[in-house]
């Protein structure tokens, strides 16, 4: 194989456009296609240097061996990675905190970050102002930049293509991504050193799974009034854990998280294939990971959102405490154990059935990425009963037929069947 296009990119693909950023004949453009971005490279410009297919992070998970010369000083745990200390915590600012998805946390570090020259900027997503069903990753420089980034977007990106701006320009930038594009970051680093040399903090977000684009149109014909004329959509902000806003010129559709999620999403709907064999949930090689603080005592008293943080590096613990120290983060260590209790579905889904995915794919002979030694665990028949129907749900709501039927589906249909499949 010379080029990523003589891989099958439908089940191997991330979208994160490192591909593109490291192609010294610019012949790589991210496009999209069945509503998620896959790499196109003009043969006519290709050089053939295979570049693009050895750099793709794509086709391996998570090294871990790899990792520990990121974070040479910190405590191993097989569940969560490499970590320095697990905390519990929100943004002071109440106004951050709630138009964020879950405490304000990245948005408060990168503003702080900027506002004292720690850096000069931050790759970050926003909704695209010229398609608002899709999304554009830039660099921030501004606090208004910044702020345009708030909230969870559930679609695609390919924030690592963002990088190809900050090259050949001065200074140090974080980088805010999931754990596939913080998978690209540090490939990029152990082979380039202006990656290396220009991203000084990495920030991760927990993730279960990616939605495509085609996720998006179906909540907006399902739930609102189809995507003409669209002015705005927000999955998630506005108190915790919020709802899904959408926005024409003269009416406005309100989603509680509950209604669209859990019937569609949670059922693995509009799933891309690759998300089905990554067990990557706590973004485990960035700096400073962060997600939703799902405990029992915080679903029952917190409509503003708390997330769970892991600080993994010295340079992430040194910024974490300095911001609760001038009281612009409120911080408590939070055991892992309840780590990963606020987790504890999404884990036994994500990463203990895993194996029997991979399993399911290549029975199948369907391409799976390269394993990590560390990441091999047993298997139950019940986790091959959940791997086809993750995989069934994913590939019915790729096709048109599929996505009529489940608009006409009962919700408490799908529920139910939400409940059959979490339960295995």
């Amino acid at each position: 194989m010379k080029t990523v296009q003589d891989l099958d990119l439908t089940y191997v693909c991330t979208g994160c456009g490192t591909c593109e950023v490291v192609c010294p004949a610019n012949a790589i453009k991210i496009k999209t296609k069945e509503g998620q971005y896959f790499p196109e490279i003009d043969m006519g410009k290709c050089i053939h240097c295979s570049r693009c297919i050895h750099i793709c992070p794509g086709r391996e998970e998570n090294n871990r061996t790899s990792l520990k010369t990121c974070f040479p000083n910190s405590i191993y745990d097989k569940s969560i990675g490499y970590y320095q200390a697990t905390y519990i915590g929100y943004s002071i600012d109440k106004e951050i905190r709630f138009k964020a998805a879950s405490g304000g946390i990245t948005t408060t570090v990168l503003l702080y970050l900027l506002e004292n020259q720690w850096i000069d900027g931050a790759i970050v997503t926003k909704q695209d102002p010229k398609n608002p069903l899709k999304n554009l990753s830039f660099v921030a420089r501004t606090k208004e930049d910044i702020l345009e980034s708030v909230g969870s977007k559930y679609s695609p990106t390919h924030t690592v293509s963002a990088i190809k701006e900050i090259k050949d320009k001065p200074g140090q930038y974080a980088f805010v991504g999931l754990p596939c594009q913080i998978r690209a970051i540090r490939k990029l680093q152990e082979k380039y050193s202006w990656v290396k040399e220009k991203i000084v903090l990495t920030i991760g977000l927990f993730c279960s799974r990616g939605v495509t684009y085609k996720g998006t149109e179906f909540v907006v014909d399902k739930f609102a009034r189809g995507t003409r004329k669209i002015k705005s959509i927000k999955y998630r902000g506005d108190g915790w854990p919020g709802g899904c806003r959408i926005s024409y010129a003269n009416k406005k559709y309100t989603i509680a998280h509950k209604d669209y999620w859990d019937p569609y999403f949670a059922n693995y709907f509009f799933t891309p294939y690759r998300c089905l064999v990554c067990g990557d949930l706590f973004s485990e090689g960035a700096d400073i990971s962060l997600g939703d603080a799902w405990l029992p005592e915080i679903k029952k008293k917190d409509s503003i959102g708390t997330s769970i943080i892991i600080s993994r590096s010295k340079i992430a613990e040194e910024i974490l405490l300095k911001l609760k120290e001038e009281n612009i983060l409120h911080l408590n260590i939070c055991p892992k154990k309840a780590v990963i209790i606020s987790q504890k579905g999404i884990i036994k889904r994500k990463i203990n059935a895993l194996y029997a995915r991979r399993i399911l794919f290549k029975l199948l002979r369907r391409p799976v990425p390269k394993e990590d030694k560390d990441n091999k665990d047993s298997y139950a028949v019940k986790d091959f009963i959940m791997a086809a129907m993750m995989l069934f749900n994913a590939a019915f709501s790729k096709s048109r037929l599929g996505q009529k039927i489940l608009l006409r589906v009962p919700k408490d249909v799908l529920l139910k069947y939400r409940n059959i499949l979490h339960k295995l």
